[in-house]
């Protein structure tokens, strides 16, 4: 093998490991890219989970405070009721100590009348 070809094959050989290591580099270069968009993919679904778990928690805070807002309704009725109720138990306490100071006063003419 004459001077020129072996500085030739050389030059071959080196091209050949340099085009190698370029690849090489390449190759670890994707590798990191691909390594980042699956890194990325995985925040990007959790992501995606929290947002849905915030969507569902305040769908439960819609739902427990339309029901709260229904209780305190009925609540509101119920004391409405509770007052009028009282009002009429009012009124009738009135009217039995009415009806007990005539007994009271009739029961005391008819002890004058009958002389007790």
């Amino acid at each position: 093998m004459s001077t020129r070809q072996y500085e030739q094959h050389l030059f071959d050989e080196y091209y050949d490991l340099e085009m190698l290591r370029n690849i090489s580099q390449c190759i670890k270069i994707m590798s990191m890219q691909n390594k980042q968009q699956n890194t990325l993919g995985e925040l990007y679904q959790a992501f995606n989970s929290i947002c849905d778990e915030a969507h569902n928690t305040l769908r439960s805070i819609e739902e427990y405070t339309n029901e709260l807002e229904n209780v305190q309704l009925s609540n509101r009725k119920l004391d409405e009721e509770i007052a009028k109720k009282t009002s009429i138990l009012q009124d009738l306490t009135g009217t039995i100590d009415n009806i007990d100071d005539d007994n009271n006063e009739l029961c005391g003419l008819l002890s004058l009348d009958l002389g007790f």
